[in-house]
């Protein structure tokens, strides 16, 4: 009990800490690299993995044409918050936000890393973490955190569930929850999740 209540006073203590330090314009605000229109067009081409899956649509077939409109006007729900990109490797890290299913006005965040190959076409797709339903406020603050952190490369584990006591943060991955960058979606050995079900968070 004791080293819980230490790691959530720990965790506030980092909160004030990084949002001192953090400015609202941080170097990551996709607002200040790509316009509005090239925003979308970014979030389009992750969005079949960020995204739930189109109605009759599965992870083999999702990349029909006949879904593209569905996916065009998910893509529209979706905001480019974070963008941050290592010239040497060509790694992208990203942080997209959606409104999220609630009776108060809550929103949620998704973080990763793609690249892409020298015709623009994505050949590698990894989700970091997906944080917990958050006021917009909320999220901001605490998702500048988290993708200071990661494009750093520091360890993220004591944001994760098991590890933030009563503070919320990274919701996935867990002990039990991690991205499987073959199929490119989250899998958990608790129960069967897809970008259907995850949607919903």
């Amino acid at each position: 009990m004791k080293s819980k209540l230490y790691i959530t006073v720990l965790l506030l203590f980092l909160v004030i800490l990084f949002a001192s330090c953090i400015k609202q314009n941080i170097p990551y605000n996709a607002d200040s690299i790509f316009t509005e229109s090239e925003q979308k067009e970014w979030v389009y081409q992750v969005i079949r993995y960020a995204g739930h899956l189109a109605p009759r649509a599965t992870h083999d077939t999702k990349f029909s044409s006949e879904f593209d409109a569905h996916y065009r006007e998910l893509a529209e729900k979706h905001k480019l918050n974070f963008i941050y990109s290592y010239p040497e490797s060509g790694e992208q890290y990203f942080l997209i936000t959606r409104q999220a299913p609630s009776l108060y006005d809550r929103r949620v965040a998704i973080a990763g890393m793609l690249l892409l190959d020298e015709n623009g076409e994505l050949v590698h797709y990894e989700e970091k973490f997906r944080t917990w339903k958050l006021s917009p406020d909320e999220l901001m603050e605490k998702s500048k955190i988290l993708f200071s952190k990661l494009v750093a490369g520091e360890d993220l584990s004591p944001f994760y569930p098991e590890n933030s006591g009563d503070e919320e943060y990274i919701e996935f991955p867990d002990q039990y929850t991690s991205f499987d960058v073959d199929k490119r979606e989250w899998v958990t050995t608790r129960y069967s999740i897809t970008s259907e079900t995850s949607s919903s968070n």
